[in-house]
Formats: C-alpha cells, structure tokens, sequence
C-alpha cells in the first residue's frame, strides 16, 4: 500500500456517502414495495407473492453489490482483475 494515512481529524463517513447510501436503500424499498403490491394486485398467491419479492430484493442487492464495486472503472475490467 503506497497511499498515505487518513488524518485523524478526517471523517470516516461523509455526509455525502451516508445520503447516498440512503438514496439507494430508499429507491430499492420503493422498488420491493411496488413488486410487492403489483404481484398482490395480479392475483398471486401469498407464497408466490413472497418468493417474488424476496427475489426482487435478491437482485436488488446483488445489482447493488455489482454496480459499486468500483467508481472508476467498468464491471467488466473490475471482474477481469485477479486478487
């Protein structure tokens, strides 16, 4: 590791990344919710609708894990690099 240390003045979490994270936790329980409530509104049963949403939130997550491994680089040059 060539980077130098954190100050022990600077913040570990910045307001900005704790909103941000808020944001997208919002928009995947307003995503759910809607899954939820149009697989209610089809006809589903209360098993069918369960394992729907909780598929939804599987993808969701995983979608999330995905999309912020890196803020500089692609998915695809990220998963080409080797531990």
């Amino acid at each position: 590791m060539n980077r130098s240390l954190r100050s022990s003045e600077q913040k570990f979490f910045a307001i900005q990344s704790i909103l941000a994270i808020a944001a997208i936790g919002l928009l995947l329980l307003v995503t759910i919710m809607s899954v939820y409530f149009a697989a209610s509104n089809k006809g589903h049963s209360d098993a069918e609708v369960r394992a729907i949403t909780l598929s939804t939130l599987i993808d969701g997550i995983a979608f999330i894990i995905l999309s912020s491994l890196s803020t500089t680089r692609s998915f695809f040059s990220v998963m080409q690099e080797k531990n």
